[in-house]
This record gives structure tokens, sequence and C-alpha cells, in this order.
């Protein structure tokens, strides 16, 4: 009975034992889940067409294996996550963007336009009008200068008539004043010479 009892020991621990060493085996080898295959199959025994796999190193590769895809679910949940704040990131950006591109829009027309009277012109507007009122100014201008000396012209020509006129006229007024002193002189002479 101890004998039995020792070769089962025995037996147990040579079991145990190549459990252990297949399970180092796999944890030793390549350790993606794409390489612990590999090694299982190589490690299987073949019997017909099949292959047979031990039940322990079938339970290492099922434990990695769910080990590798909780992993990836981590992985998997983190980048969603990140990919949901970054959406939330883009959007307050395309927001901003667009309030932005609103006050870029509503100061270029500020810069490329004049308030006048409570309208607002754009600056080329603004300078073809004030060209405009210019323009029609010196016009004005030029046309009061022409009337100005043309009447200053016929001013002068009156003045120098008047003056002529006057002339004529202090000339008739002293022959007026010398002939009536002449006749004055002479009806005083009558006048005498009645006496």
């Amino acid at each position: 009975m101890r004998i039995h009892f020792t070769i089962i020991l025995v037996i147990s621990f040579i079991i145990s034992a190549v459990a252990q060493t297949d399970q180092e085996i796999l944890e030793k080898k390549d350790n993606t889940i794409k390489g612990q295959f590999e090694e299982l199959l190589k490690s299987s025994n073949n019997y017909k067409d099949f292959k047979v796999i031990k039940r322990q190193s079938f339970i290492i590769l099922k434990k990695n294996t769910l080990d590798s895809l909780k992993g990836i679910e981590k992985e998997l949940s983190v980048a969603q996550s990140k990919i949901t704040e970054l959406k939330k990131q883009i959007d307050i950006t395309k927001t901003s963007l667009t309030s932005t591109n609103e006050k870029l829009e509503t100061a270029t027309t500020e810069i490329d336009s004049i308030s006048v009277l409570g309208q607002q012109i754009t600056k080329q507007s603004f300078k073809s009008i004030t060209g405009g009122i210019f323009i029609g100014l010196l016009a004005l201008l030029a046309f009061f200068i022409f009337k100005f000396r043309r009447s200053n012209t016929v001013t002068k020509n009156a003045i120098a008539s008047l003056n002529d006129v006057e002339k004529e006229f202090e000339d008739h007024r002293r022959r007026a004043l010398e002939r009536e002193q002449v006749v004055m002189r002479k009806l005083q002479d009558e006048i005498n010479k009645h006496k």
C-alpha cells in the first residue's frame, strides 16, 4: 500500500511539474496570443487528424487570452473616452472658431466702412462721395472766381466810366460856373451902366 501511495505521489508530482513546465514554457516564450497559440500547437500531441491539447495548457492560454482581451477592452474604453473628450474639445473649438469668425467679419466690416449720419458706408463709397463733393466744390469755386473776375472787370470799367463822367461833369460845372460868372459880371456891368 505504501508503494502504491508513493507511486501515486510521484506520478502526481511529475504531472504537476510537467504542468508547471508547460505553463513556464508558454509564459517564457512568445507572450503574444499568436505566439502562445503557435507554441500550444507545437507542444500538442497528434491523434489521427486531431491535435490533443493538454488541459492545463489550454486553461493557461484561455486565461492569457481573456487577460489580453480585458487589457484591450480597457485600452478601447480609455481610447473611447479620449475620443469623446476630443470630440467635445473639437465642438468647443468649432463654436469658438465660429464666434471668432463672426467677430472678425464684424471687425472687417467696421474697418472697411464708415458711419455717416448713422448709416454704414464702405470706405470706397465714402471716398467716391467725398471726391465728388470736393470736385463739385472746386467747380463752384472756379465758377465764383470767374464770376468775381468778370464782375470785378465790369466794376472797374464802370468806375473808370464814372470817373470819366465825373471829370466831364466837373469840367461842365466849371464851365457852367465860369459862364454864370461871366454872365453875372455882364449883368452887373449892365446894371451899373443903367444906374
